[in-house]
């Protein structure tokens, strides 16, 4: 990993004094000539260090949202406070009444995706989430079409504790646990850790469970996106052959190829991660015979399960893997969407801590600021969150920088002007004629 590089200062197009409704320009438009790096990966954005504009002049602003809101940059910004501001936001220069001239500048460091993930303090069962008795297995999933998460967690015992998500896509909350709702039935096979996904793509999610067998355990939605119904279930289908070696299984669903269609990984108490990619459609999926830890995946732990993410938007999913010992085991995608490669396990990236043993990964953005925050079952049945709070306005160290950083060493400028308009003429007094026509009536008598 090496830090990117910034080589030349940026100028924003110039406006006229008093605009009040400046547009302002995309971050990557701003930057793009500036970036290169050497290790190939993707610009995402910039830290502003310093805003050396007075109020005088008018008002450095970011927005998040295409020009809709936007938000002053603060002019008490440092190395090691600095703003981050994403390369998919925009910003202008909004100038005070009167000003006209060259404001001061920004100050800004550009970052490559090495720097994704910004974990915040663990929460225990947070939003109402509540202890499943052992070995918590959560997956969020909108399993009511309602636009928000809603939660479902596995437990050693095998049964699935629903927690239906009452508030919002960016706030939720989550009700008192229902078990096993919607006919769903794991009883039979302990340790269920379920995997929700429309396998057969008619617009509602289906369900694999995990659990302690050789057996996968699939069932179908029978009734719809909004009102789920669950049929009997099937036993190994989709061509799916049971195993001794797949016991306490967790599986995971990805399109790990970029052929359109998911594959299946499973992690097991043996520690192996299986493969099985998915020969069929993403109507009629048929997964071949399964592989063992391909793609160069090697861990040296058990009880593994596997979530997939592309935390560094680079457009191919990395892997995360819970294990035994209660970490997080990451593995970056240095191949592509098509031809994954997996380089050496790093454990508990991203500033993500160890949870009481037997961790069970889960990504989704469940605050809606579009990034992906961080679940993890463990042993004792509850489940630890960690936020991603690495987004647009976060406030970043930027002190450390250059070398195997995510920083470049070098800043640049943006700077901006602001031309002059001719104001319309006044005039003062009487501007009638009144006055002059009194005078010489005065002057005639």
């Amino acid at each position: 990993m090496a830090a990117p590089n910034a080589n030349g200062n940026q100028t924003l197009d110039s406006i006229l004094e008093d605009l009040t409704t400046p547009s302002g320009k995309l971050v990557s438009s701003i930057f793009s000539a500036s970036y290169t790096d050497t290790d190939n990966d993707k610009f995402i954005g910039v830290i502003v260090t310093s805003n050396l504009s007075q109020s005088s002049e008018g008002e450095w602003q970011w927005s998040s949202d295409g020009g809709v809101n936007w938000n002053n940059i603060s002019t008490s910004l440092s190395e090691t406070e600095g703003l981050f501001v994403s390369e998919k936001d925009y910003i202008r220069f909004l100038p005070a009444a009167n000003f006209n001239g060259s404001p001061g500048d920004l100050n800004v460091r550009l970052i490559d995706t090495n720097l994704v993930y910004s974990s915040s303090t663990p929460i225990t069962n947070p939003f109402n989430l509540g202890d499943v008795g052992e070995t918590a297995a959560p997956f969020l999933v909108d399993i009511d079409s309602d636009s928000d998460f809603d939660a479902f967690i596995g437990n050693a015992d095998g049964e699935l504790y629903y927690f239906q998500n009452i508030g919002t896509n960016s706030n939720p909350n989550f009700t008192t646990s229902l078990v096993n709702p919607f006919g769903l039935s794991a009883t039979e096979y302990n340790d269920a850790k379920p995997s929700f996904v429309d396998l057969d793509n008619d617009g509602d999610f289906d369900v694999f469970i995990g659990n302690e067998t050789r057996d996968f355990y699939y069932l179908e939605n029978t009734g719809s996106a909004d009102d789920p119904n669950f049929s009997v279930a099937f036993e190994n289908p989709f061509g799916l052959v049971d195993n001794r070696n797949y016991r306490v299984s967790s599986p995971e669903f990805v399109d790990i190829d970029n052929d359109g269609d998911l594959d299946l990984f499973v992690g097991a108490s043996r520690g192996d991660i299986f493969y099985f990619e998915n020969e069929g459609t993403s109507v009629a999926p048929q997964f071949k015979a399964a592989v063992t830890n391909p793609f160069n995946i090697d861990i040296d732990l058990t009880d593994t399960t596997p979530s997939f993410a592309d935390l560094d938007l680079d457009d191919d999913f990395d892997l995360f893997i819970g294990t035994d010992d209660g970490s997080i085991q990451y593995l970056e995608n240095v191949g592509t969407a098509n031809d994954p490669d997996f380089a050496a396990s790093i454990p508990n990236p991203f500033g993500i801590s160890n949870v009481a043993n037997l961790a069970k990964p889960a990504f989704v953005d469940i605050d809606g600021d579009t990034d992906l925050d961080l679940f993890i079952g463990q042993e004792d049945g509850n489940t630890i969150y960690i936020e991603n709070q690495f987004a647009s306005g976060s406030i970043i160290d930027a002190s450390t920088n250059g070398g195997d950083t995510a920083i470049s060493s070098a800043s640049i400028l943006l700077s901006t002007s602001v031309n002059a308009v001719n104001d319309a003429a006044t005039f003062g007094g009487d501007t009638t004629g009144a006055e002059d026509e009194d005078a010489e009536q005065s002057q005639e008598h």
